[in-house]
């Protein structure tokens, strides 16, 4: 499948269960934090629409010459780097990636850390990168439902910028990766009709094409406007410009609605289809009414 444009903003992935505390042997006395940031070969859960595949050669050529380690992936606080000695990283069997910080007990942040750690408080790892340019693959896959399961795979990472212990699965954003999705439904709009194809169910009268049509932009421009809105949430966080605030604010007030509109269309839809008499029936009153009239 031909990839799609580039994506250059920062993306945040995460891994539950993936940090641990290395000790000393026979003793109690925590030498590093360890965790596995990227895992290779292996699908994600959906991702708000599509699901995703990094390739166990994706870090071949990616720069990892300054990867810092981050709690939550906040700057402010700083567990290691790589440029001191202090963060290690190490590529796996599966192409992906491990890290581990040398504990210090004097650092105050490494002690909180340890803390949140043994109370159960921290969750997994997560790491942040960009693509390389064509560094990315979509494919779509029709599931049993007769739908369309986008497949993102990336193939080239161009630079991982932090890895991170994390107390939140929310911390994972897939902003980037959603727009190049949506990129790869514009320029493979047929995709997006083959998912619309429903599969026939007895007792259910066949959907005109023009009713056809009318599902698929529907059930296309939904999840499209919840990617906006939650763009439009992020912009409100972290803008500044009241400009582009209240733009952001705009869609939030408009593009919810119109999300719980096309919803309800969608029952309406459902709910009409349920209640009309199916192919069958149809024909036996045609038949009755021809018979009747001679």
């Amino acid at each position: 499948m031909k990839p799609t444009l580039p994506t250059n903003s920062a993306e945040i992935r995460f891994a539950a269960g993936t940090l641990s505390v290395e000790r000393r042997a026979n003793e109690n006395t925590p030498e590093a934090f360890v965790g596995k940031a990227i895992v290779c070969g292996s699908r994600s859960k959906n991702m708000g629409g599509f699901v995703e595949v990094i390739d166990p050669k994706a870090l071949d050529s990616a720069d990892m010459s300054d990867v810092v380690g981050l709690f939550n992936h906040n700057r402010d606080i700083l567990l290691g780097r790589s440029t001191s000695g202090s963060l290690t990283l190490t590529r796996d069997a599966d192409g992906g990636l491990s890290y581990r910080i040398a504990y210090d007990p004097n650092d105050p942040d490494h002690t909180r850390l340890l803390a949140k750690f043994e109370r159960g408080d921290v969750v997994g790892s997560s790491f942040a990168f960009t693509t390389a340019r064509n560094g990315e693959e979509w494919q779509e896959e029709e599931t049993e439902g007769g739908g369309i399961l986008y497949v993102r795979t990336v193939t080239a990472i161009k630079k991982i910028y932090d890895v991170s212990p994390v107390t939140d699965p929310a911390y994972a954003d897939s902003t980037a990766a959603k727009r190049s999705l949506e990129h790869f439904k514009q320029e493979h709009p047929d995709a997006r009709m083959k998912g619309m194809k429903m599969p026939k169910k007895k007792g259910k009268r066949d959907e005109t094409a023009a009713e056809l049509a009318e599902r698929a932009f529907l059930e296309a421009m939904i999840p499209h406007h919840e990617m906006a809105l939650e763009m439009a949430s992020t912009a409100l966080k972290e803008a500044e410009t009241p400009d582009i605030r209240a733009f952001a604010q705009g869609i939030i007030d408009g593009q919810g609605g119109e999300i719980n509109q096309m919803k309800q269309w969608l029952s309406d839809m459902d709910t009409a289809e349920r209640q009309s008499p199916d192919a069958e029936t149809l024909r036996m009153a045609e038949e009755h009414a021809f018979f009747s009239s001679l």
